[in-house]
């Protein structure tokens, strides 16, 4: 395969950010939006208004300003978990790839469970 056929990137880009409820998580994932990323937004059960709020705004912007490409529509997906439960990492990962057709960047604003998402990510 040469170099100039070859496109990692083709298509959105998907990237998933834990902790996106509120603070610096909410602030990464508009700025990731905003870059064009679809993402995956990921906070505590308790905090699932907040997400809605955030996957709302983001889809509001996405409609204010619409892709050049039409075929490469932004999305986002809720996906609630607590990233101290192995088990609920590991779902809230397939689930992001199942939503949003692949997963190119984590963002984990939580130490602990961070090597486990890389870990889950080079498997997707």
């Amino acid at each position: 395969m040469s170099l100039s056929t070859y496109t990692p990137y083709a298509g959105r880009r998907v990237a998933l950010i834990t902790g996106s409820a509120q603070g610096i998580g909410r602030a990464i994932a508009l700025r990731l939006a905003n870059d064009g990323y679809s993402v995956g937004l990921n906070d505590i059960p308790a905090n699932l208004a907040a997400l809605e709020a955030l996957s709302a705004e983001i889809n509001q912007r996405a409609r204010e300003n619409p892709p050049v490409e039409e075929w490469v529509a932004q999305k986002t997906a809720i996906l609630c978990a607590d990233v101290s439960d192995e088990s609920a990492v590991r779902t809230m990962v397939e689930s992001c790839v199942k939503e949003l057709g692949r997963l190119d960047v984590v963002c984990s604003l939580q130490i602990a469970p961070l090597l486990f998402l890389f870990f889950l990510v080079l498997r997707c």
